[in-house]
């Protein structure tokens, strides 16, 4: 299970990081000189590179949240009722 946990964080980081590259490279484009092209594909192999790389990590923090959450929620439900 942690597995599949895992890569699904990796494609939606690299999903997100994909999009932010996109962005990056729309948002500089307007100065097209021969250096700025080096650093606007620069920053966008680095954008896609760290949101897939947290992306799983961030995944996983945030299920494990929502189970916490979710147990939390029921254990001060059940306390109330008592």
């Amino acid at each position: 299970m942690i597995p599949v946990i895992l890569w699904l964080g990796t494609a939606l980081g690299f999903a997100i990081g994909l999009l932010h590259a996109t962005q990056i490279v729309a948002t500089e484009s307007q100065d097209s000189s021969p250096d700025r092209l080096f650093t606007r594909i620069y920053r966008a192999i680095w954008a896609i590179g760290l949101w897939t790389l947290f992306g799983a990590y961030l995944l996983v923090l945030w299920l494990t949240a929502f189970i916490l959450k979710l147990a939390f929620a029921k254990r001060t439900a059940g306390e109330q009722a008592a």
